[in-house]
């Protein structure tokens, strides 16, 4: 697989992975160095799958390395949506 091929792959079945709120924070070349590297030793005609999971790059389940930042979590709680419904409701009340 050349070089042009790479870039084909990772165009193909890696970049549309990865999210788009992170993906100005990958950098594409070091992403094909990373899968070059990954072909080392391999065979010419090896079936590629990729996946990316939460930054993460997976190529036929072996770990590739990180390709993108991790998305942000954000917390969620019933009870302070509940909460914050009540305070809500009684500044309405209040202030109608």
């Amino acid at each position: 697989m050349n070089r042009k091929q790479i870039i084909e792959f990772c165009n193909q079945n890696i970049f549309n992975q990865v999210n788009i709120q992170v993906s100005h924070f990958m950098n594409c070349a070091e992403v094909v160095k990373m899968v070059s590297k990954w072909r080392i030793g391999k065979l010419a005609n090896v079936e590629m799958i990729a996946k990316v999971d939460d930054g993460f790059l997976f190529i036929n389940g072996e770990k590739v390395g990180r390709i993108a930042p991790k998305m942000p979590r954000v917390s969620y709680s019933a009870s302070a949506e509940y909460w914050e419904g009540r305070i809500l409701a009684r500044q309405e009340a209040c202030y109608g």
